[in-house]
């Protein structure tokens, strides 16, 4: 496979869209064999579905090496290497599966997947513009390996690696000279014309060298090599080149042929960014004819693409900041676990301290708690009794006045009697006495009870009358006599009224009170004014 950096801004301006185009546009291509099914799939879908992509390399990763087919892993591990550098710029994850590379050789037994990650470790360097010596070192540690073990396929990929390397540093006669020996082994080793990729490095450095006729050369074999490939994102890509280039250059006709053809299949375009160059491209052809029409459509082409860039721009960013935080939240998890193993004797004393004090504590609160309990219990019992010898005060009194009235009553209906019998002043003075008998017979009999009854519930009354300000006198009194939890005979005996004059009362008091569809009772419901 070819191992492509992203390349330097070249400083001409005509050609910037293009040099542009081939650095979006980096990935890795397998030589000796056709890429993997799942290789593909990632390549098309990793511009729109990188999480997937990458979770489904880390699948396939798992499954090809408990297969023990070391050489799939080997591929899907540079795979995921090289999403993470150039796509989501996250080095430390980069190099964790290029290290993973290096476990494979030594696990398989096979110094060949050392070929691989050197060229790995080289690409990292060059494309990070960490080291250029280092990226230099590991290209030759790579060929010199190739060499010894007489892989030409790995050969013709170093070399390749060492051209775009070469490039980047602008030192474009090394680099062609790269691409050249790269094209021969490939040539030598499977008996045909090099890769797609070969020519288009070749055109690249050519329009470096800005050696126009070379760089259409390269650029059109490449075209070619790509009509004879199966699918048809590669001829979409070649002919996209091709036309950026031939309109950068002035062959605007040209141009326009080859942006038309690719448009026709922009669909296979995998990134956005091609697909922006194809639209961007076309517009400007179409305004150079005055054709503003098709000049505007392809605009509005182009503004949505980039719309969707950006969009796919900020997931990647997000995602990008996923991987550090993980990366950062594992390296806290790391460094924790060390702090633990240090102090770990001392937790393991401090907390067999700390449990010794807190089961003590644990019990001497158990006790308090239950003592509190009981004393609560005790003082609810307390007061409960209280309320209910209260209460049967009251009732023993109210039975009280009600004998004493009857026996008032009585002695007033027997003066009462003999009045007829009287005259002068002792007539007036018999009917004085049943007059005062009479008034205390109709007063005192209540006042008693609701002196009683305030002493029990002293706010009951007030409560009452702030929620239902409309209540009459003798309603308040029946309120009073149901708080108690008088029957309406008890209550009936205490008024002197009938047993149905009551019950009457208090079915008035319930629809006064709202409580006819509601279907609390009156005692319960009348129990919320004597707490408050």
């Amino acid at each position: 496979m070819i191992q492509k950096g992203s390349f330097l801004v070249f400083k001409t301006c005509s050609v910037r869209k293009l040099l542009l185009l081939f650095f979006v546009c980096q990935q890795l291509s397998f030589l000796s064999q056709p890429s993997p099914p799942l290789l593909q799939w990632v390549k098309t879908n990793e511009h729109l579905k990188l999480k997937k992509c990458i979770d489904t390399l880390e699948f396939g990763i798992k499954k090809s090496h408990d297969s023990k087919d070391f050489e799939l892993t080997s591929k899907y591990l540079q795979k995921q290497s090289h999403l993470f550098l150039t796509r989501l710029k996250n080095f430390e994850k980069c190099m964790f599966y290029i290290e993973q590379i290096k476990d494979l050789s030594e696990e398989s037994g096979n110094t060949e997947y050392m070929i691989d990650y050197y060229n790995q470790l080289g690409v990292t360097y060059y494309h990070e513009q960490l080291n250029m010596k280092k990226s230099f070192d590991y290209f030759k540690k790579a060929l010199d390996l190739s060499k010894d073990l007489k892989i030409e396929k790995n050969i013709s990929r170093t070399l390749s690696n060492y051209g775009l390397a070469y490039l980047q540093k602008e030192n474009f006669p090394v680099a062609l000279d790269y691409f050249r020996r790269a094209i021969a082994s490939y040539k030598n080793e499977y008996k045909k014309e090099g890769t797609i990729e070969f020519y288009s490095n070749m055109g690249v450095a050519y329009i470096y060298a800005q050696k126009n006729d070379s760089a259409s050369y390269y650029l059109t074999k490449a075209l070619e090599l790509a009509k004879e490939t199966p699918g048809l994102e590669d001829d979409a890509e070649r002919l996209m080149y091709l036309g950026v280039f031939n309109q950068e250059i002035g062959n605007n006709d040209e141009a326009l042929n080859y942006l038309l053809k690719g448009n026709k299949l922009i669909n296979k375009l995998v990134s956005f960014s091609s697909k922006i160059l194809v639209c961007q491209g076309l517009a400007d052809a179409y305004s150079s004819k005055n054709d503003y029409k098709l000049a505007h459509d392809f605009r509005m082409k182009e503004i949505v693409y980039r719309d969707s860039l950006r969009e796919i721009s900020l997931q990647e960013s997000a995602l990008a900041y996923q991987f550090k935080d993980e990366l950062r939240l594992e390296k806290e998890k790391t460094d924790k676990i060390k702090l633990y193993a240090i102090i770990l004797s001392l937790i393991i004393m401090v907390f067999v301290i700390a449990i010794w004090f807190y089961i003590n504590r644990v019990k001497t609160a158990k006790k308090n708690t239950e003592i509190k309990l009981q004393n609560e219990q005790l003082e609810k019992e307390k007061a409960q009794l209280e309320l209910e010898n209260n209460e049967r005060q009251m009732a023993s009194k109210s039975m009280f006045l009600l004998e004493k009235d009857n026996l008032i009553h009585n002695i007033s209906d027997k003066l009462r009697a003999t009045l007829p019998k009287l005259d002068g002043e002792s007539y007036t003075v018999v009917n004085g006495l049943i007059s005062e008998l009479n008034f205390s017979l109709n007063n005192k009999r209540w006042d008693e009870f609701e002196m009683r009854f305030n002493k029990v519930h002293p706010n009951f009354i007030r409560n009452l009358e702030k929620k239902h300000p409309k209540l009459s006198n003798n309603e308040r009194k029946l309120c009073s006599f149901l708080l108690m939890n008088m029957s309406s005979k008890d209550i009936s005996t205490i008024t002197g009224q009938t047993v149905h004059s009551i019950n009457i009362a208090r079915s008035r008091l319930r629809n006064k009170l709202n409580l006819v569809h509601s279907g609390e009772e009156l005692g319960s419901y009348l129990l919320k004014f004597s707490d408050k």
